[in-house]
């Protein structure tokens, strides 16, 4: 119960005014009383104040009248002190829901009278252990993972410590060698050559040779100098049986890797390009002239095929 000194007050109040009843009873001296009834205000205000000492209220009373659930709060104020809550705070009364509370414990009845109540759960992780526990959880054996996504069927667990067997361990050399040859996603790479004149203008002639150890198509070329100027610079392709190549063997047609009184410079069209290269085939890189320009980098982007 509740007690009261002369001037303190039972307060509340309710999301929505006028929808909210409430009902305070109680004890004044031994007698029995009811000592308040009406609905709660949208703001809080006083329900209840007592005019003497040694009231005792025995139950508060909130019943919700409206469709929807409602937000009460029920406060206690001193005459004298600072005002506390007698119920949780903003707690959500459903519709057609009752709430009695006698200062020490809260119950709610829902709208057939049925109590409601909260089980607080004990601790119960040992009883699903999926090897001994007393309400097992249903686990099996993972499955391999494979190479393409699927929406699994099984109502099992996974267990932490499950360990999945990776497909691709049991290629053999030839099948995964076969399996990188068919994977269209495979990332573009960049061969790369560098023409290098030791702190001097680039002379003419041929600076080197790559061999491609992979099958592959030039998608763009880009070229990046030292210092503004003028290059060209051809590209020559033969069998590794046919090395070396020669000027006759030039992939660029009319339009060589060229910049022009720049810096740097881009192709992505290559017109009249022989575009693909195959594995183990030799490049070299041949200088047609130079102006200005001590170091440029030849950077081929290619897609592996």
């Amino acid at each position: 119960m509740i007690a009261l000194d002369n001037g303190d007050k039972v307060r509340g109040d309710a999301a929505a005014a006028d929808i909210v009843d409430y009902t305070l009873h109680g004890l004044v001296g031994t007698t029995i009383t009811q000592l308040a009834d009406g609905q709660l205000p949208g703001a809080i205000g006083d329900l209840y104040t007592a005019g003497e000492a040694g009231i005792a209220v025995t139950s508060i009373i909130l019943v919700n009248t409206d469709v929807i659930a409602r937000v009460v709060n029920l406060y206690l104020t001193p005459s004298g002190g600072t005002e506390r809550r007698l119920i949780p705070k903003d707690m959500s009364l459903g519709a057609g829901h009752a709430l009695i509370t006698d200062g020490i414990r809260v119950s709610v009845y829902d709208a057939s009278g049925n109590l409601l109540t909260v089980a607080v759960a004990a601790a119960h992780k040992d009883t699903h252990d999926p090897i001994d526990g007393s309400d097992k959880l249903d686990t099996a054996a993972p499955v391999k993972v494979g190479a393409a996504n699927a929406i699994g069927s099984s109502h099992s667990f996974a267990r932490a410590d499950h360990v999945h067997e990776r497909e691709h361990a049991r290629y053999t050399n030839s099948e995964a060698v076969a399996a990188v040859k068919a994977d269209a996603g495979l990332p573009v790479v960049t061969i790369t050559f560098i023409i290098d004149g030791g702190g001097s203008v680039i002379t003419t002639g041929e600076k080197g040779h790559l061999r491609i150890p992979f099958a592959c198509t030039i998608n763009r070329v880009t070229m990046l100098a030292d210092q503004s100027g003028s290059i060209v610079v051809d590209i020559w392709k033969d069998t590794y049986a046919n090395f070396p190549p020669t000027n006759a063997d030039s992939i660029t047609a009319a339009a060589p890797p060229t910049i022009s009184g720049a810096q740097k410079s881009e192709d992505s069209t290559l017109s009249g390009w022989t575009t693909a290269i195959s594995a183990g085939d030799i490049l070299a890189f041949n200088v047609d002239s130079c102006t200005t320009i001590e170091r440029v980098t030849i950077s081929l982007k290619v897609t592996k095929t």
